[in-house]
């Protein structure tokens, strides 16, 4: 599949508000033309300026009572998580908005358990 393909099938999978994020915090971590096709489908999906920022505002302060690992900062739940090495820490880093937390303590059973769920949910994409 050609990387535009795949760039637009990972966009389709996300949430309105995961694209406000992606595009306020991680849109300039990619390369120019990548940039532009995301630019271009959040554009043609209609979320403006201040509906991003409505998106944005809203999940800042939303909270979630299910058990999945999400980013603090957009709360998507579509993270990756390293466990370092005989410790309870794990690093942390958001595939929407990109940010990094490094250093974090959880219970490494619950980590196992989430690494597990995210290596099943992946498989095949």
């Amino acid at each position: 599949m050609p990387k535009k393909e795949k760039l637009i099938q990972y966009l389709d999978s996300l949430e309105n508000f995961e694209l406000a994020f992606l595009y306020k915090y991680n849109l300039d971590s990619h390369l120019e033309d990548t940039a532009n096709i995301i630019r271009k489908y959040i554009e043609d999906k209609g979320l403006t300026d201040d509906k991003r920022e409505a998106l944005i505002n809203e999940y800042k302060i939303k909270r979630h009572k299910d058990n999945i690992t999400r980013c603090s900062r957009c709360h998507s739940a579509k993270v990756q998580t390293t466990l370092i090495r005989n410790s309870s820490i794990y690093q942390m880093r958001c595939n929407v908005c990109g940010l990094y937390e490094g250093n974090q303590k959880k219970r490494r059973g619950r980590l196992v358990l989430e690494f597990i769920r995210d290596f099943i949910l992946n498989i095949g994409h």
